[in-house]
């Protein structure tokens, strides 16, 4: 906002310049007008960018179309006096060749005489070098030497210093300057930064990168003042990256059956899971995580370890919560770093592991075993088995009341009900039957009762 601001009142300047015509900077690459609320009066500002092309001047016109007396003074700094340098008689404008300080002008005719003020400033930066001033494992930090030219006072940089000239007492225009920054590779490993901060720092020499760039670059600055001047470019040797950085992803089944990357990190037992190392220059690893390792309830839970860059083994998670990280190292830097699972927003999270769920939508109304090679078999519904479950106990009675069928095991092993009697005799009739579903869980739960009773159309058809 600050930049349109200040292009905004070089466009009023301007025009107040073209319109009151009291003195005008002829090229000027600057105007403004520096109001002193002491004497209600002002003093005008001109900045030539330089090297130029043209002596710079500065102007004033008669305004009522009569001839007019032009008196110009400049202002000796080291007696702090305003001399005579130029006088035009009977002229419809006079102007002046300048060099940087200020300058007063007497204007006079027979209506009427004015004073006018202005200060006059030769802009150009000149950027040495880009100095590394500090680079670890945290951040980076660089900074800039910068030399201003054509200076009234060359000890400061941050302000151009001037006169009032009504009072002859110091005052100054603050530089506001901005340093731009640019880097020659993407340092911000795929979107870690939040923002670009670091790319524009103003009223600084220096930038810092925080957290420290994931790639070698080399950085560029230039630089723009108060005035709109625009400095020389220039670049850095490479800057070699030592951070490490530890990412991961967590990888799920999907419908299909594929481990695809999530980030919600909740699901139910039993939770599959295959880890994604995404580290970035590390070169030592070691997972660490906390899990039953034999899937048993019964016994305690183990400390799981991996010292390898990735984990080819698909991980099985009971009902808790777990926690997961990667601590991972650059050898040569020292630099370390430790990641947890992330979301896409960047926060860390335990996996979370429901308790086992057994649910009627897992098993269907109606089955038609008549080899015709479809919905032959009474079982899970494909893509929403109970894998939560752990063992089931399954009895399914004819409308007399009597056992036709029934099935205790691993839940995963149950093949279904094939419509014969005790599974492996004489064809059941076509009607309905009724199911009880009963079981336990990976968490040991017990799971029996009306909600997992319901009845099955056994349909053969023609």
């Amino acid at each position: 906002m600050k930049k349109v601001h200040i292009v905004l009142l070089i466009i009023c300047c301007l025009a107040r310049f073209d319109v009151v015509a009291q003195i005008v900077g002829i090229r000027a690459d600057y105007s403004r007008v520096e109001h002193n609320m002491q004497v209600n009066d002002s003093t005008f500002i001109f900045t030539f960018f330089v090297p130029y092309q043209n002596q710079p001047q500065i102007k004033s016109s008669s305004t009522d179309g009569l001839p007019a007396h032009f008196e110009w003074y400049k202002f000796d700094e080291s007696t702090q006096t305003v001399n005579l340098v130029q006088t035009d008689s009977s002229e419809l404008q006079s102007i002046v060749d300048v060099q940087p300080g200020g300058y007063m002008l007497r204007r006079s005719n027979a209506a009427e005489a004015d004073t006018f003020r202005a200060w006059v400033f030769y802009d150009k930066i000149v950027l040495n070098n880009i100095i590394v001033a500090d680079n670890n494992c945290d951040f980076l930090k660089l900074e800039v030497e910068a030399e201003q030219e054509y200076r009234t006072n060359p000890n400061y940089f941050d302000y151009f210093d001037f006169c009032d000239l009504n009072a002859i007492q110091t005052k100054f225009i603050r530089n506001n300057f901005t340093i731009t920054w640019e880097a020659s590779a993407d340092i911000s490993a795929g979107g870690r930064y939040t923002n670009d901060a670091w790319k524009s720092s103003r009223d600084m020499y220096f930038t810092r990168i925080d957290p420290a760039p994931l790639a070698d670059a080399e950085y560029s600055a230039e630089m723009t003042d108060v005035f709109g001047y625009r400095s020389n470019k220039i670049t850095s040797a490479t800057v070699p990256c030592l951070a490490s950085y530890a990412d991961f992803d967590v990888l799920v089944r999907d419908e299909n059956g594929i481990f695809t990357p999530t980030t919600t990190f909740r699901g139910e037992a039993l939770y599959r899971i295959k880890l994604n190392n995404k580290s970035i220059n590390a070169d030592k690893f070691r997972w660490i995580g906390m899990f039953n390792q034999e899937i048993n309830i019964q016994k305690n839970d183990t400390l799981w370890i991996y010292n390898t860059e990735n984990i080819a083994d698909e991980i099985h998670y009971t009902p808790g919560i777990w926690p997961v990280s990667l601590a991972v190292e650059n050898t040569s830097t020292g630099c370390r770093s430790m990641a947890r699972p992330r979301d896409a927003a960047g926060k860390e999270y335990d996996l979370t592991v429901e308790h086992s769920l057994l649910e009627s939508s897992s098993i269907p109304n109606v089955f038609s075993p008549n080899g015709d090679g479809m919905n032959d078999v009474f079982k899970f519904i494909v893509g929403n088995e109970p894998t939560s479950m752990r063992n089931i106990n399954i009895k399914i009675y004819g409308r007399n009341g009597n056992l036709v069928y029934k099935y205790a095991g691993e839940a995963a092993l149950w093949e279904g009900w094939n419509g014969r009697y005790l599974g492996n005799k004489a064809e059941c009739a076509s009607g309905i039957y009724h199911y009880v579903v009963s079981g336990d869980g990976w968490d040991g739960k017990q799971y029996a009762g009306k909600q997992f009773t319901g009845t099955v159309h056994l349909f053969r058809g023609q």
